[in-house]
């Protein structure tokens, strides 16, 4: 943003898009914060209405974008899984197999 106006020229836009409900622009840290239904639209549509002011959109890494925890979720499972596998495997073979000769 080069200017408090720049403010008013993104927010409107972003405003416009559908399911946007709230857009705060704030030209001292060129931040844009919107809250939307994720349901009526995403970041990409977001982005685009900024960028057709002649803006650019990035986003920052610790920004809050939903996203789809299954594969999260699923890999801890199949940690666990596994974790529980190697100890039946050792309790059921390496054990009896392993297990010292007492004569």
């Amino acid at each position: 943003m080069h200017c408090s106006g720049c403010e008013h020229i993104i927010e409107d836009p972003v405003g416009k898009v559908s399911g946007v409900q709230h857009v705060k622009a704030d030209y001292p840290t060129e931040t844009l914060a919107v809250i939307f239904d994720p349901a009526l639209t995403n970041v990409g549509d977001i982005c685009a209405a900024i960028a057709q002011k002649g803006y650019r959109c990035t986003l920052p890494a610790d920004a809050k974008v939903p996203r789809n925890n299954f594969k999260k979720h699923g890999a801890v499972v199949l940690g666990i899984l596994g974790v529980v596998f190697v100890i039946f495997l050792d309790t059921k073979w390496i054990s009896q197999n392993g297990a010292p000769d007492v004569s």
